[in-house]
């Protein structure tokens, strides 16, 4: 708003100048008009009436230069000349006044600049000489510095309220629209206790109020799906119980083994789907207490290779353990185990043959662990979505690629809950890469 004030002002400053200029400048040529038609008038009048004195009295009447010249060019009286009207007037300038014409004028530059004004006098139609009147535009440029300093502290005035307005229009308008983005930003990442400061009643003030409505309402939505989560896992947990009890008991009889295997592997995917609905109930409520230690993570991920070791030679899948020298990690060791068997199991599943490479490594001052797999890569436009709950990117929820959809929604709030971050990367075709990465503390450092 400023830089457009000052793209109108400066052009606009300029012309109101310019035109304040002419303006001068046609007035001081105006009053130079009129005062030598007074001066030749009187001098006519005075020679018809024989009162001479008459002239002197009107040219002292004037503050600017005045001369009376006679037909021969000579100065017969003068005041407050102080030039030489002889070179002023050349020859070009007499001619013009013989003939009977008005002469205007300007001699010098800058400060010393002069308009000059003759009016030949003539009496009983013949030429008897001229009067000339000076002035300085110094005068003119007076009054023009006056109008300048006028625009200027004009257009500073504009300035300041123009910044002012904008002032007011940040605060009244921009601060809380960006507020309230602030607030938008904050609940798509999943704060919803976020609210908005409504300050007025107008339009502002009723999206604030609507943004801290739909606030309130995810949050009670929330509320209700954690508690639904809770409810369901608790109540699921204890008939999943009795059924693998009994479904134990009945594997030993002949005759129904595969009826009975069919129920057994169906009554472990459900368990699975309830514990792992379970965890992440106790992640996302902050009840799930961590058992923080000083780890070797070498240790911790030896022991996650061993667990999956055998679904990896089944598959016919390569392994390469690429580490180095790490500090110990204030971790939780059984939960870190159980992501990194996660992310494995994964790794598995996606890669019909090929080779998946783990790497621990120290980058400055944090730890990163990759796991990188040549599978079938994930699509990018569902990389956005892998870590939120029930998503898969296998829509047709085949088994064989099968899962509960909440295995990396766990193992990323389990990895962040310890201080953590998760990212992947993938192409189609040729695999995916998650790397974690822990930062390192002071505490490790002096380990």
């Amino acid at each position: 708003m400023v830089i457009l004030l000052f793209v109108v002002l400066l052009p606009l400053g300029y012309v109101v100048n310019q035109v304040f200029l002419t303006f001068y400048y046609q007035e001081s040529l105006q009053a130079l008009d009129r005062q030598s038609d007074k001066i030749v008038n009187i001098i006519v009048e005075s020679q018809e009436r024989g009162m001479a004195n008459q002239v002197v009295i009107a040219m002292q009447m004037i503050d600017d230069g005045v001369a009376i010249l006679n037909s021969h060019r000579q100065v017969v009286i003068e005041r407050n000349v102080e030039t030489n009207l002889q070179k002023l007037l050349n020859d070009q300038d007499w001619t013009q006044l013989i003939a009977g014409n008005r002469l205007i004028k300007e001699e010098g530059g800058g400060s010393g600049q002069l308009i000059l004004m003759g009016k030949p006098i003539n009496l009983n139609q013949q030429f008897h000489g001229a009067v000339v009147i000076m002035t300085g535009m110094d005068a003119i440029e007076h009054s023009a510095s006056q109008i300048r300093n006028v625009l200027m502290l004009s257009g500073v005035g504009a300035l300041l309220l123009a910044l002012g307005f904008t002032i007011l229009m940040v605060r009244k308008l921009s601060i809380p629209m960006l507020n309230m983005v602030d607030a938008a930003k904050a609940m798509a990442k999943g704060d919803l206790n976020v609210r908005v400061t409504v300050e007025s009643h107008d339009e502002i003030g009723s999206l604030a109020q609507a943004i801290n409505e739909l606030a309130s309402d995810l949050k009670r939505f929330e509320d209700s799906r954690k508690e639904f989560f809770v409810n369901i896992s608790h109540e699921l947990r204890t008939p999943l119980t009795y059924i693998q009890g009994y479904v134990g008991l009945l594997e030993g009889q002949s005759g129904n083994e595969e009826h009975i295997r069919i129920i057994k592997n169906e009554t472990q995917r459900l368990k699975r789907l309830v514990d792992d609905l379970f965890d992440l109930s106790q992640l996302e409520e902050g009840k799930m207490a961590l058992t923080l230690e000083w780890v070797d993570l070498p240790e911790v991920l030896q022991g996650a290779l061993d667990s999956v070791h055998l679904r990896m030679r089944e598959k016919n899948i390569s392994l390469v353990v690429e580490e180095e020298e790490t500090p110990l990690l204030l971790l939780d060791g059984y939960r870190m185990q159980q992501v990194l068997i996660n992310l494995l199991d994964n790794a598995i599943r996606y890669t019909k043959e090929g080779t998946i490479l783990v790497t621990t490594q120290k980058v400055d001052d944090e730890v990163h662990i990759l796991i990188r797999d040549t599978g079938i890569g994930i699509p990018q436009q569902e990389l956005p979505y892998i870590f939120e709950r029930f998503h898969r990117v296998e829509k047709s929820r085949s088994r064989a690629f099968g899962g509960t959809g909440l295995g990396l929604a766990i193992v990323k709030k389990l990895v962040e809950h310890q201080g953590g971050t998760i990212s992947v990367q993938s192409n189609v075709g040729q695999g995916t890469e998650f790397r974690i990465s822990f930062p390192i503390g002071k505490e490790e450092r002096d380990l």
